[in-house]
């Protein structure tokens, strides 16, 4: 019977070749039932290595943790381990394959030229409106809120104007701006 305190490395040798078999057995089960799809054998066989080094690298706490009475075997126990860690591999690479994607997208959308075109024309369209409708101060305003991105603080210093009124300026260009763009895309 194994020690559960303390596993020698002949021990643990020892155990890695019984329960290897298990380990890579229900790895790569659990990877070929969880449907993962464009994903190759090599990929199942990475994937079983993977959690059988995790597994054999914490042997002695996978031993402890190992209870006789639950009517597991030691090996039947240890793919059960395998499935669960298996689950936790795939669901990570998931994650990270859905955050490289998104991240794809954003940089495709970035780099469309038809885009970039129709938000320069949006712009110009909102310019030409704002010079219309504003008065010189209003205009002034919104170059140091919007175009430069001033402090309400640095505003109010070189304006004489309350924070009161910058903030008002800000409510009023916002709204103005909310209402172009919803005029001119639709």
């Amino acid at each position: 019977m194994l020690e559960r305190d303390f596993l020698s490395q002949d021990q643990l040798n020892q155990l890695a070749r019984e329960l290897r078999p298990e380990i890579v057995k229900s790895a790569k089960r659990t990877f070929v039932k969880s449907g993962e799809s464009g994903c190759s054998h090599s990929d199942a066989e990475d994937i079983s290595q993977q959690v059988l080094l995790q597994m054999l690298t914490g042997a002695r706490m996978l031993v402890s943790s190992w209870r006789p009475e639950s009517g597991l075997s030691l090996v039947r126990f240890a793919g059960l381990v395998a499935r669960r860690r298996t689950l936790d591999v795939l669901r990570r690479e998931r994650v990270r394959r859905a955050s490289d994607e998104t991240r794809q997208e954003e940089i495709a959308a970035d780099c469309d030229p038809q885009r970039e075109l129709e938000q320069r024309e949006l712009i110009a369209k909102v310019e030409l409106a704002l010079r219309e409708q504003l008065s010189p101060l209003g205009l002034d305003m919104f170059a140091r809120l919007y175009t430069r991105q001033q402090a309400v603080a640095e505003i109010c210093q070189q304006t004489n104007l309350s924070q009161a009124a910058v903030y008002q300026w800000r409510t009023r260009l916002r709204k103005l701006l909310q209402g172009l763009i919803k005029d001119r895309v639709s």
